[in-house]
């Protein structure tokens, strides 16, 4: 990983792990997809990409729990995931990040056709 990641990754896992509840399988993963998205900023023609995939995973996260500790998560994770995780971990959650990008662009496309907003 680059340095940039690394302290990214680091100053996430500052924080005390007393609210993760990484145990559950859905917020695991969901966890997971995080680190995995932060690792995939290494690479200049993803890194865009993989932050909106960051900001998915962090507030499915939080839109479960809005008290849920993802920085505490990360920390309790990051010692379980290893670097052959990654590619699998990647593939998984940009399949999923992927899905919902294209909901929102099908979304926005339909706003458009729609009648304008009215201005006040």
């Amino acid at each position: 990983m680059k340095v940039p990641v690394l302290l990214a990754l680091a100053a996430l896992a500052s924080v005390p792990a007393g609210a993760a509840r990484a145990d559950d399988e859905d917020v695991r993963a969901d966890v997971r997809c995080v680190l995995a998205m932060y690792a995939l900023m290494n690479n200049e023609k993803m890194a865009s990409n993989a932050f909106a995939g960051a900001l998915y995973f962090t507030g499915r996260l939080e839109g479960r729990d809005p008290k849920f500790d993802v920085n505490a998560a990360v920390k309790e994770e990051m010692p379980r995931m290893r670097q052959a995780d990654l590619p699998h971990e990647m593939q998984r959650c940009g399949e999923e990040a992927k899905v919902r990008t294209t909901m929102l662009l099908t979304v926005g496309t339909e706003l458009k056709k729609a009648a304008p907003m009215r201005r006040n």
